[in-house]
């Protein structure tokens, strides 16, 4: 029994976890590009609405290296639905060192 006890509890620490990862669907209202840390060349944050993220900023999400594969992808595609085409992103759950979600994903509408 206690190494049953034992491995269910190793098999929830190891399954990660999206339980406090946020999502917004709609129209993103800004999209900031800009200087990111020491490690990234670029920064993209988009303001969206208030969508129940765990960070302080719970209005924005962000990633980092924009000028990178996909991510260069996700800022044509942002910056094309500012204003006027609907997105859904989806956060990591986890907030970046300014205090807001970082990306998992985006679907452009």
């Amino acid at each position: 029994m206690k190494t049953i006890k034992h491995l269910l509890i190793s098999a929830i620490l190891v399954l990660p976890t999206f339980a406090n990862a946020s999502t917004f669907t709609g129209i993103p209202a800004n999209v900031r590009v800009g200087v990111g840390t020491l490690t990234s060349s670029t920064r993209v944050s988009i303001n969206v609405a208030p969508h129940g993220s765990p960070c302080v900023y719970s209005d924005w999400f962000a990633y980092e290296n924009a000028t990178n594969n996909t991510e260069k992808l996700w800022t044509e595609g942002a910056l094309n639905s500012v204003g006027r085409r609907n997105v859904t992103i989806v956060g990591t759950g986890s907030c970046d060192a300014y205090g807001v979600e970082t990306i998992r994903y985006i679907d452009f509408k």
